[in-house]
């Protein structure tokens, strides 16, 4: 997992990396991984393209300049290529009203405002790709008890199994894609268009 961060955090940011390290978590972290002499810049690229993952920290300092870079070359890469993770961490002492997250509010993020501990170990799951064995299980049982009506909002991948009612166009959708390199889905505004192809097809 590569971490991002804004310098001004970096106290934070290295108990989050120590704690992270602990958990047996392969991390490319500036202040560890850059070797001297370098040029550093092309060896952040570098590792960003070579990671699974990246966690893009927001701290109390908001997201820094270089930050910004590395967070639009890492959902450049997600949008090509979805199996990289792109994970929002939300350190203690942020606050998300001052700047918005911008795309970063589409992926699910790893919150440690509440819950350091437990954010810690999923974050380190995240970078296996997998839930700790008990946030599964606790996953599940909200699951249960969450109200599936998104409103005007569209069902996401996320939200398959709340998605009724639309069986047979899905159908009809995965066996066009199947054949057809390039099927379009149209139809009127609010109609559900993009809940087909992300919560039905994908």
């Amino acid at each position: 997992m590569f971490v991002s961060y804004n310098g001004m955090d970096r106290p934070a940011v290295a108990n989050l990396v120590r704690a992270l390290r602990d958990l047996d978590v392969d991390l490319f972290f500036d202040e560890t991984n850059l070797l001297a002499g370098r040029h550093w810049q092309g060896d952040l690229i570098d590792a960003l393209n070579q990671y699974d993952s990246v966690a893009l920290i927001y701290g109390p300092s908001g997201l820094g300049n270089w930050q910004k870079l590395e967070q639009g070359i890492a959902l450049n890469r997600q949008a090509r290529d979805p199996s990289f993770h792109v994970i929002p961490v939300i350190l203690p002492g942020a606050d998300l009203t001052k700047t918005p997250l911008g795309f970063l509010e589409l992926n699910t993020w790893v919150d440690l405002r509440s819950d350091w501990q437990n954010g810690v170990r999923a974050l380190a799951a995240a970078a296996a790709g997998t839930l700790p064995d008990d946030l599964a299980n606790a996953s599940d049982r909200l699951r249960q008890e969450v109200n599936p009506y998104r409103g005007l909002g569209q069902f996401r991948e996320e939200d398959a199994a709340f998605y009724f009612g639309r069986h047979e166009a899905s159908v009809a959708l995965s066996e066009a894609v199947k054949e057809n390199r390039f099927v379009a889905v149209v139809g009127g505004t609010g109609g559900g268009k993009s809940s087909l192809v992300r919560a039905g097809l994908l």
